[in-house]
């Protein structure tokens, strides 16, 4: 996978602001492309998303809730990390 696929794939799981995210091969970065490709994440990497806080994510992943559902608390989720790198930035 390219870095601008990478990129890309992040931005459509609103995780662009994670640099794990846009990075090839890393844990995240496979986490999205196997969210991309169809595939079942295991309860090991669900388990992960819930620990790094991307709710919407997991539910996304366990089927909980639609693509659009999700984009709208995706986003107001990364928008709440945005602003507390800013806070801690500031502080």
């Amino acid at each position: 996978m390219t870095r601008s696929n990478a990129r890309d794939i992040a931005s459509r799981y609103f995780v662009n602001d994670l640099s794990d995210a846009v990075i090839p091969a890393t844990r995240l970065n496979n986490v999205l492309d196997n969210l991309r490709n169809g595939r079942q994440l295991t309860t090991i990497t669900l388990n992960y998303l819930h620990k790094q806080g991307l709710t919407a994510l997991h539910r996304l992943a366990v089927g909980e809730i639609a693509y659009e559902a999700f984009c709208e608390l995706a986003g107001a989720e990364q928008t709440e990390r945005k602003k507390a790198v800013e806070v801690e930035r500031l502080a």
